[in-house]
């Protein structure tokens, strides 16, 4: 029974004097070798690059001085701070390269709605001018309208008007040559009443100067009523009745008588109604001409032909 426990304190003190044993080697060989007295050295591995393995320390290298120790973390900080600047001038170089993309992209965006912009301008001025144009169009098509019509009218209102001048003239004129042809018959009335030819207007019984058959009604000039008579009475003899006739017929006949006896201005003043009658009435006169020589110049005359008894 007494054997086991004897077994058990011989492992614990064994164990107890390993250890004791092992800790005096660490002390010592820490104290004799200089690989356990290297520097410590604080890196941000976020900022330094990483060192390659020709940078790390070798075990078993010889302890450096201060000063190259200094010169060791200068140089690290100088390396720190050239990357940190490296660090900075990229981001400085990324930021205005974003900076610039962003501009670029601003100004792409600008110009797209300034582009934009000009198109809706042109559109809508376009759509502007069309819509101004049809107005103008309408417009005029309106004026244009508006001007036949009121020309239209106009035309209407000038006819009208030619139409009531055309006609008040004509009326005028009709008075007119009423008027005249009252006058002119007022005043052949009076020769008329000088000469006959074919039945005289005077009492049975009586017979005027120079003119036996016929008539030449006196203005109490006895040359000028017997050169009537003579008028009378050298038509008669050129005249050619036409046997045919109405008893009932008479014709009028007018003209002028110059100095050298010529006859001048011969009309029919009033038809009998028979053209072989009118036609035989102003051939007799013109067989007559020229006439005797008559008292004055321009003398008229008018003859009534009435037919033979």
């Amino acid at each position: 029974m007494n054997r086991y426990p004897s077994i058990q304190l011989s492992a614990l003190t064994s164990l107890i004097v390993h250890s004791i044993i092992f800790a005096i080697v660490i002390y010592a060989m820490k104290k004799q070798t200089p690989v356990f007295n290297q520097p410590v050295y604080t890196v941000n591995l976020v900022s330094v690059k990483r060192q390659s393995q020709s940078n790390i320390p070798l075990q078993g290298m010889p302890k450096k001085s201060l000063k190259e120790q200094k010169a060791i973390e200068q140089e690290a900080e100088e390396k720190i701070a050239r990357t940190k600047k490296e660090a900075l001038k990229k981001e400085a170089e990324k930021q205005e390269k974003t900076r610039l993309a962003e501009k670029q992209e601003e100004e792409l965006n600008k110009e797209k709605t300034a582009r934009e912009k000009a198109a809706k301008e042109k559109a809508k001025e376009k759509a502007a001018k069309e819509k101004a144009e049809k107005e103008e169009a309408e417009a005029e098509s309106v004026a244009k309208e508006k001007a036949a019509k009121e020309k239209a009218k106009e035309k209407a209102v000038k006819e009208k008007t030619a139409k009531e001048n055309a006609l008040r003239k004509e009326n005028v004129e009709d008075s007119i040559a009423a008027l005249k042809q009252k006058k002119k018959i007022a005043q052949l009335a009076a020769l008329r009443s000088l000469v006959n030819i074919g039945k005289s207007n005077l009492p049975e019984g009586q017979t005027p100067a120079g003119s036996p058959e016929g008539g030449a009604q006196g203005f109490g000039d006895a040359i000028t009523d017997q050169y009537y008579g003579v008028v009378a009475d050298y038509i008669k003899k050129r005249w050619i009745y036409p046997d045919a006739s109405k008893k009932d017929l008479v014709a009028v006949v007018s003209f002028t008588i110059r100095r050298n006896g010529i006859i001048e201005n011969l009309k029919l003043e009033k038809s009998s109604g028979n053209v072989f009658y009118d036609r035989s009435v102003l051939s007799a006169v013109k067989k007559s001409d020229p006439l005797p020589t008559p008292p004055m110049d321009r003398l008229e005359i008018g003859i009534n032909f009435y037919p033979y008894k």
